[in-house]
């Protein structure tokens, strides 16, 4: 059975989203400056599933998303917004449904 969005909390879906929409490796700090902050327990998590790569890399981590990582953003983008969503999060489905539909 794969990994469901439903199984990660909304911090670890957030830190998948921003390793989606950066598409190359990031290392902690540069996670926290765009939002979510990615503690021990979550990290553990993401790597244990197969979602994430962490390194570690000149005394940090450095995070990257998998192919399965990618395939289970891609599902989260186009499951749209969870149950109970406030406008920020609704917001951000919106653009990211946008952001599909963009020319080229």
């Amino acid at each position: 059975m794969g990994v469901t969005p439903a199984d990660l909390t909304g911090t670890e879906r957030a830190v998948l989203l921003v390793l989606m929409a950066e598409a190359r490796p990031l290392p902690n700090p540069d996670l926290i400056n765009f939002g979510p902050k990615l503690d021990k327990p979550g990290r553990d998590k993401l790597n244990d599933l197969g979602l994430i790569e962490s390194i570690r890399e000149r005394g940090r981590f450095v995070h990257e998303l998998t192919d399965k990582g990618w395939r289970l953003c891609r599902e989260i983008v186009s499951a749209g917004p969870p149950t109970r969503s406030t406008g920020p999060a609704k917001t951000l489905y919106t653009v990211f449904g946008g952001a599909g539909s963009l020319p080229a």
